[in-house]
């Protein structure tokens, strides 16, 4: 197996652990000591195991969306920068429209604000769709 399919088989682990079988311990086993979480647009993460652990059971996993189910489809982009070090997670930082989403939920009004829904996330597969003109 190359080095390059490992991380990969690694990085599916890790995201078993926290979206399917929401095991704190197992998610906190494929990081490095000393590793690091942020999630940018919203600030949530933590530095180290104890913190990550707590990120983690308390924060992340269990609340998760963080409001309350809207029905609504969402579709957003997203970037993943995750760096491996010694066979395992050292960081991620982790990047998405957080507007975008919030207006796909209906939680906020996109009307006169420079904010799109479902468009952006379609834009970045298609670069032939429109440019969104913002208009106050």
């Amino acid at each position: 197996m190359s080095d390059q399919q490992t991380l990969v088989r690694l990085w599916e682990e890790h995201v078993r652990y926290e979206f399917e079988t929401k095991n704190t311990d197992d998610t906190i086993a494929t990081m490095v000591e000393d590793a690091y979480v942020n999630h940018v647009p919203v600030m949530t993460g933590g530095v180290g195991k104890p913190e990550l652990r707590t990120f983690y059971s308390t924060h992340f996993i269990p609340q998760m969306p963080r409001i309350a189910p809207t029905g609504r489809r969402v579709e957003v982009a997203l970037v993943v920068v995750v760096h491996f070090r010694d066979g395992k997670v050292a960081h991620e930082h982790i990047y998405w429209d957080q507007a975008s989403v919030l207006v796909q939920l209906g939680v906020i009004d996109p009307k006169g604000l420079p904010v799109a829904g479902a468009e952006s996330a379609r834009k970045v597969l298609d670069p032939h769709l429109p440019a969104y003109q913002f208009h106050q």
